[in-house]
């Protein structure tokens, strides 16, 4: 899992205008720019989920959270 997996799934979040973007389980230090750019996202996980290996290691949020107006969930558990 990597960054490439996560471009590919913000793209396709972006794509279908899906309401919730799983990053989970990527080993990713840092939120993709990319993903702050959708505006109508309500869900983003960025945990640790099922015991899975692979999980993020995100350790602050950057101020640009905030261009994330309608989110309502963020989950970060277990990075």
């Amino acid at each position: 899992m990597s960054l490439q997996e996560a471009e590919r799934r913000i793209a396709e979040c972006r794509d279908t205008q899906n309401l919730e973007l799983d990053l989970g389980n990527l080993e990713l230090t840092a939120i993709p720019t990319s993903v702050f750019e959708l505006s109508h996202l309500q869900v983003l996980l960025l945990g640790y989920f099922n015991r899975h290996p692979n999980r993020n290691r995100i350790e602050t949020l950057p101020e640009s959270i905030t261009q994330l107006t309608n989110l309502q969930r963020l989950d970060l558990s277990y990075n």
